[in-house]
């Protein structure tokens, strides 16, 4: 089996987009402790950060009792595919 990444297919848009799906239901603040309304006070600048570090290949998830949660790239795969089932 081929596993395919789906960075490329990430855009400002559609993480913009999926950062008001989370506001809209009121997400809580993860495990760096940023809240909703901390990261939409300079929301652009955030999302092109997160941006360069997820093409570039740097961003590292946090780590949370072994497991790791990269949770914006788990909501885009949802946002990008035709049904999150």
């Amino acid at each position: 089996m081929k596993a395919h990444s789906l960075i490329g297919r990430i855009d400002i848009g559609l993480m913009r987009d999926a950062f008001k799906a989370v506001k809209r239901n009121r997400g809580a603040a993860g495990v760096d402790k940023v809240s909703i309304q901390m990261f939409g006070a300079n929301l652009m600048d955030n999302l092109h950060a997160l941006m360069r570090e997820l093409k570039s290949g740097s961003y590292e998830p946090c780590l949370c009792a072994g497991s790791i949660f990269l949770r914006i790239e788990t909501k885009l795969s949802f946002a990008a595919s035709a049904s999150p089932w």
